[in-house]
């Protein structure tokens, strides 16, 4: 069974054990939703197509990830006024597993905590938030422990041959022609 959400202004075709990264939704780590902005849900041959939403369809999800986007880099210049600025921006986004698919019609496609955890490791996704940090995902000890880069050994730098030798400075052989003229 599939469907077609709408979230954020854009639609997603989603299935029982998707995970989609949506714009970002109030929600907290683990929590849970149902959408029931349904376009159309599709189950074998059968297909109910909402107008605008399929009545009484639900589609549920969980919230296995708070993300930050790519680095935008986002620069404005006047010309021949001297004037530029840079900026960055990460967009935040939200990382939901489908739990579940609702047709409407009482036929119901649920995600089992086997599969959960089978889906889950098999992307090899983990749970994380993008602004929260806890002080077990960095220790100290464990860089001060790591073994130390061994530097390599220097090559010995090529002989130098005995230097050229300079003029004599301008300044002092300009003095003395003046010297000689008088």
């Amino acid at each position: 069974m599939y469907a077609v959400i709408q979230t954020g202004g854009k639609q997603y075709k989603v299935k029982k054990g998707d995970t989609v990264q949506v714009q970002l939704l109030p929600l907290d780590m683990g929590g849970t939703t149902d959408f029931a902005e349904v376009l159309l849900v599709g189950s074998g041959a059968g297909v109910a197509i909402g107008q605008p939403f399929v009545a009484s369809a639900t589609v549920s999800a969980e919230v296995v990830a708070i993300e930050k986007g790519p680095k935008v880099i986002v620069y404005h210049k006047k010309r021949r006024k001297q004037s530029d600025k840079k900026n960055g921006h990460r967009q935040a986004y939200t990382r939901l597993l489908i739990t579940g698919i609702n047709n409407g019609s009482g036929e119901k496609d649920l995600l089992s905590a086997d599969d959960k955890k089978n889906v889950m490791s098999r992307t090899g996704f983990a749970k994380a938030d993008a602004w929260a940090y806890d002080g077990e995902s960095f220790d100290e000890e464990t860089t001060e422990s790591a073994p130390a880069k061994k530097a390599a050994p220097k090559k010995a730098a090529p002989a130098k041959s005995a230097p050229a030798k300079k003029a004599a400075p301008k300044k002092a052989a300009t003095a003395a022609k003046k010297k000689a003229s008088k």
